[in-house]
């Protein structure tokens, strides 16, 4: 199934889990389902498989899978564009590189939210 609640209302779409849960637990079929909702694959799967580029970068069940690339992030995107390496720079020394929108910047940060307060200051320097 490729991304099937897309679009769905909450009724549909909760009626639509419900079947595949069906499927998978009374009938026994294997359900290949591709989503982008992150709940869903929660709820549904037994097992992810996590595409970057056409390749599989993460694997496992979803409780294995958030805690090994769970936590807290932080992303930046700066109103310029042409501002974003910048942010890059500014973000780097609090955290490994993260997954980010095509605008922005992220790191995964090891203290959460108590670091935040120091990634705005140096974001505002700056700018």
């Amino acid at each position: 199934l490729d991304e099937p609640t897309t679009g769905l209302d909450p009724q549909s779409r909760s009626a639509l889990w419900d079947e595949v849960e069906r499927l998978a637990t009374q009938d026994g079929v294997t359900v290949f389902l591709t989503t982008q909702y992150l709940e869903e694959a929660d709820v549904l799967a037994d097992r992810v498989g996590i595409i970057d580029r056409g390749k599989i970068v993460a694997e496992g069940t979803p409780d294995e899978l958030k805690r090994e690339i769970g936590g807290d992030s932080v992303e930046a995107i700066p109103a310029d564009p042409h501002h974003l390496e910048r942010a890059a720079e500014v973000l780097e020394p609090f955290g490994e590189p993260a997954a980010h929108s095509p605008k922005g910047a992220a790191v995964r940060l090891s203290h959460g939210a108590e670091q935040l307060p120091s990634i705005v200051r140096a974001l505002d320097e700056a700018a």
